[in-house]
């Protein structure tokens, strides 16, 4: 994506290259963790899944899921078989001088060295209060372990409060196509636009407080 930014006649004239940051979400958020430094190691990953069997563990368990819109059966994934090599390669990308991770996925995988060898500051956010936030995503442990981290939580949302506003009748229909996660429900009694209005302020003022020029 940079490099095709970079050299396209519409945006290369206005991107800088001395200063380019990466903002994730959730498996968005374990790219931008794989772009900043980050190395996910197989086995522990594995060992969590063991035990912990919901959210993304959840997806290994077999079941049924869509293709084209149309439900299909597949059987459980064996962490310990897929490509460990390409699992755990170095995914740095050293163009990229700041990185935002929203309630990063992969959040118990990482290899503790690759977090303490990142260059380039982390900004690290958690959609909740402490003590509701999923271990699939908590990154108060990461950010300690970042030498140039911090550390934020959004009160009163969950996982899903970064997705768009619901329309109306939204989790109804959501409700019965069966699907059991809260995508249009929020903590709290706070509403989707103001939750989403703190997190715009968070990641705008990470982005120019660490990619600002040095005084």
């Amino acid at each position: 994506m940079i490099d095709r930014l970079a050299t396209d006649p519409q945006f290369s004239s206005v991107i800088d290259r001395d200063h380019i940051g990466v903002v994730g979400f959730s498996l968005g958020g374990a790219a931008a963790m794989e772009i900043a430094g980050a190395r996910a190691n197989l086995e522990a990953y594995a060992r969590y899944c063991d035990t912990y069997k919901k959210w993304d563990c959840a997806w290994y368990a077999g079941g049924r899921a869509y293709v084209d819109d149309r439900p299909i059966a597949f059987d459980k994934v064996d962490l310990r078989k897929i490509d460990r090599a390409r699992f755990e390669q170095s995914n740095l990308d050293r163009r990229v001088k700041s990185a935002v991770l929203i309630d990063p996925g992969l959040a118990q995988a990482y290899d503790a060295q690759s977090l303490k060898e990142i260059a380039i500051p982390m900004t690290f956010i958690n959609l909740g209060s402490p003590g509701t936030i999923p271990a699939a995503v908590i990154a108060s442990g990461l950010a300690a372990l970042a030498p140039h981290a911090s550390y934020a939580t959004v009160a009163g949302a969950d996982h899903f409060s970064f997705l768009p506003e619901c329309k109306e009748g939204g989790a109804e229909l959501l409700k019965s196509f069966g699907e059991v996660d809260p995508i249009c429900n929020d903590g709290e009694g706070r509403s989707r636009a103001d939750i989403h209005s703190d997190l715009i302020d968070l990641v705008r003022e990470a982005l120019q407080l660490t990619l600002k020029e040095p005084s």
